[in-house]
C-alpha cells in the first residue's frame, strides 16, 4: 500500500535534530551533536535481527536463535519478546520519525530498506491478529466474536475434520447450548465462504468513491484526495486487522446477509491509512453512527453434500422472491381449498395427509391464509422486509 507521510511542520525540538525527540537512542544509532548517527556494531545486529525474522516469521523462535548465538544489546543483556516486537516495528530504522501519531522523514541515515521493513510488519500483522482471535494462522476465524444468526445468538468458530481434512465453519450458540429451536434461519455457515462474502462486500463499498465521499465530507480536500487515493493502493484487502478494525456485527439469515460497519471506526482506520499507520485495533463498544450493508443472498445446499453451504450474491438490483416463503402462502391457500371443497375435514385429516406427529405445523401454514393482503404481494413479488424468514412469518414478527 503507498505510504502517505503528513505533510506538518515537524515539532519544534526537531528543529534542533530529530534525535531530541527521543529520550533514548535505539540500537544502530548514537547521538553525535544532537543527531542521530549510524553505529555499525548495532546497525548489523539489527540488520541480522529483520533477517532472520522473515526467515522464522517467529519471535520466539528469532529470540531462541539471538539466545543461542550470543546475540545481546547494548547492555549486554539477552533480547526480551517485547524488545523483539517493538524494534521489529520501529519506523525510525527507515528513516522516519513518529511524533504524537505523525510521521516525518527523518534527518538521520535508515539501516533497514522499506521493501525488508514493510514485509516484515505484514508478518508481524498476521501474527498478531491470529494471537487476538485465540487461533493459529492456519485456521484463522476473521469473524470471531462478530457474527450472529438472525436471532441474535453468537456464532462461533468451530471446526471437524473429515478425511484428515479441517473444515472450519461458524456454529449458532443455540445449537452448541442444545437449544437449536432457538437458533435462527442459518444455524451454521462455512468460514471460508461467509468471511469471502463479507471482505469482499466491505472491498465494494470502500471502492465506491460516491459512498466514501459522502462519510469523509468533514475533511478538507486534500485529505480526502489522500484518502480516496489509498483505498484505491490497497493492495490486498483480506486484511483481517483491516476488516476487523471497521466491522462491528455480521447479521446472516438464509434470505441475507447484514453487515454493520462502525462509522467511528472506519474514520479512525482511514485516517491511520493514509498516515501509512498500521489499522486501530477493534474499537470495542463503540457503535457511534453505524452504516448498515444489507446484502441479499441465495444459499445453496447441493444435495450430495448436505453439510456444504454455498453463498451467493445474486442481482441486488432485481427482487429475489423466498421459495419457501412463496411455497408456504401457497400451501395455505392449497389446505383451505380442501377444506371448502370437503376433500378433507379438519387439520387432523391435514395432518394425516402430510404424516406429520402433531397439528403445530399445519396451524401455522392455515393462518398464512390471512396475511395481510399488501404483505402476501410482497411476499410474492420478493419484496418482503430483508430480515423476514418463515419462523418470523409464524411468530406473526412482521
Amino acid at each position: 500500500m503507498k505510504e502517505f507521510v503528513t505533510k506538518l511542520r515537524p515539532p519544534r525540538s526537531a528543529e534542533c535534530g530529530w534525535a531530541d525527540v527521543f529520550q533514548w537512542v535505539p540500537m544502530g544509532y548514537e547521538r553525535i551533536d544532537k543527531k542521530l548517527m549510524i553505529e555499525n556494531v548495532g546497525a548489523d545486529k539489527t540488520k541480522l535481527i529483520f533477517d532472520k525474522y522473515l526467515e522464522f516469521k517467529s519471535v520466539l523462535k528469532l529470540k531462541t536463535y539471538l539466545d543461542k548465538n550470543e546475540v545481546k544489546t547494548r547492555s549486554d543483556k539477552y533480547f526480551s519478546k517485547g524488545q523483539l516486537y517493538h524494534l521489529l516495528a520501529n519506523k525510525l530504522y527507515v528513516g522516519k520519525i513518529i511524533h504524537k501519531e505523525n510521521i516525518y522523514e527523518g534527518e538521520h541515515e535508515a539501516i533497514i530498506e522499506s521493501e525488508v521493513f514493510e514485509k516484515v510488519q505484514k508478518i508481524l500483522l498476521e501474527n498478531r491478529v491470529d494471537k487476538n482471535c485465540g487461533i493459529k494462522s492456519s485456521s484463522n476465524s476473521l469473524l470471531a466474536g462478530l457474527i450472529y444468526d438472525d436471532k441474535n445468538n453468537k456464532m462461533s468458530p468451530s471446526h471437524s475434520t473429515t478425511r484428515k481434512r479441517r473444515y472450519r465453519y461458524y456454529l449458532s450458540q443455540a445449537v452448541k447450548k442444545f437449544n437449536k429451536n432457538q437458533a435462527g434461519s442459518m444455524s451454521k455457515i462455512p468460514a471460508g465462504e461467509i468471511e469471502k462474502f463479507v471482505v469482499e462486500t466491505i472491498k465494494e463499498f470502500l471502492l465506491d468513491r460516491k459512498k466514501m465521499q459522502k462519510i469523509i465530507c468533514e475533511f478538507d480536500v486534500t485529505e480526502q484526495n489522500d484518502i480516496l487515493s489509498a483505498m484505491q493502493d490497497i493492495e490486498d484487502f483480506y486484511n483481517p486487522r483491516l476488516i476487523r478494525a471497521i466491522l462491528n456485527k455480521v447479521v446472516i439469515s438464509k434470505e441475507s446477509v447484514e453487515i454493520t460497519i462502525c462509522e467511528k471506526a472506519l474514520l479512525k482506520t482511514l485516517d491511520h491509512l493514509t498516515r501509512g499507520i498500521n489499522p486501530p485495533e477493534e474499537l470495542k463498544g463503540e457503535t457511534n453512527v453505524p452504516i448498515v450493508i444489507l446484502k441479499k443472498v441465495q444459499i445453496s445446499q447441493p444435495y450430495k453434500t448436505g453439510n456444504i453451504l454455498i453463498i451467493s450474491s445474486g442481482d441486488n438490483s432485481k427482487p429475489i422472491p423466498n421459495p419457501y416463503l412463496v411455497k408456504a402462502i401457497v400451501k395455505s391457500h392449497y389446505y383451505h381449498r380442501l377444506l371448502l371443497d370437503g376433500k378433507v375435514n379438519d387439520i387432523f385429516d391435514l395432518q394425516n395427509m402430510e404424516g406429520l406427529k402433531d397439528t403445530k405445523y399445519i396451524r401455522n401454514i392455515l393462518n398464512l391464509k390471512f396475511l395481510p393482503s399488501k404483505l402476501t404481494e410482497q411476499i410474492l413479488n420478493g419484496m418482503q422486509p430483508p430480515y423476514l424468514g418463515l419462523q418470523k412469518l409464524f411468530l406473526k414478527k412482521y
